[in-house]
């Protein structure tokens, strides 16, 4: 079976993960998808322009140095919340 990729799953894809990192939260899957998208819309000096950013620090390097620490956070962050939260649900009629 072939999927044909269309114009409105990739806004479907995009406007939400968009949404998660203006509300200034970080995951690793989504700065996978914005970082690579700095880099690539960096070589175009007028759509940069237009945004007012600075994106010369945007590459490679700093993927690597941003994706490491919040995969590390979110395995951290998950495991106990979830932890927590499943010890809270499934433990606290066991007492």
């Amino acid at each position: 079976m072939r999927y044909n990729l269309r114009h409105s799953d990739i806004l479907a894809i995009v406007f939400p993960i968009a949404a998660f990192v203006a509300m200034g939260l970080e995951h690793s899957v989504a700065n996978m998808f914005l970082i690579p998208l700095g880099i690539m819309v960096g070589g175009d000096p007028s759509i940069v322009s237009k945004a007012g950013v600075d994106v010369s620090k945007v590459n490679l390097f700093g993927l690597g140095g941003n994706l490491v620490p919040v995969t590390i956070g979110s395995l951290i962050g998950g495991t106990l919340f979830v932890a927590a939260a499943y010890g809270y649900i499934y433990l606290r009629d066991s007492k």
